[in-house]
């Protein structure tokens, strides 16, 4: 084991020492296991502590208040790969992301030009018949 071992942090009250753990956690543990997937268990739901986690490789970010069942379900899809989310999370993730544009109902350009059968046809398709 190497001699840079983290030591037991007795209290973890500011948000900065919280990051620069974590980040060195994950990133020990990684370079020691490179296959290792990094779970990460908090009563932490700050959005700032979620995406500075999965931006420096956690497989997940989950609540200690995860049902135990919801909690070995999200081991077992963790290790498959699958990024697990505490419910109670998601919501903040999601609301950094941009809404889609709105979609436009109107017809595209160059539809007016096409011959009637064609725009028939274009319709159809759009409704998903097949032939």
């Amino acid at each position: 084991m190497s001699s840079a071992a983290p030591r037991p942090i007795r209290s973890i009250n500011h948000p900065l020492r919280l990051l620069l753990y974590l980040e060195w956690s994950l990133l020990a543990i990684a370079r020691q296991f490179p296959t290792t997937k990094g779970l990460i268990l908090t009563t932490f739901d700050d959005q700032e502590y979620v995406t500075a986690a999965l931006q420096k490789g956690a497989t997940g970010y989950l609540l200690k208040d995860t049902p135990s069942e919801d909690l070995a379900e999200a081991i077992r899809a963790a290790h498959k790969g699958y990024t697990q989310i505490s419910l109670g999370i998601l919501p903040k993730l999601l609301a950094q992301v941009a809404p889609p544009p709105a979609l436009s109902l109107a017809p595209p350009d160059g539809f007016s030009s096409l011959i009637p059968r064609k725009r028939e046809v274009l319709v159809l398709v759009v409704q998903g018949a097949s032939n």
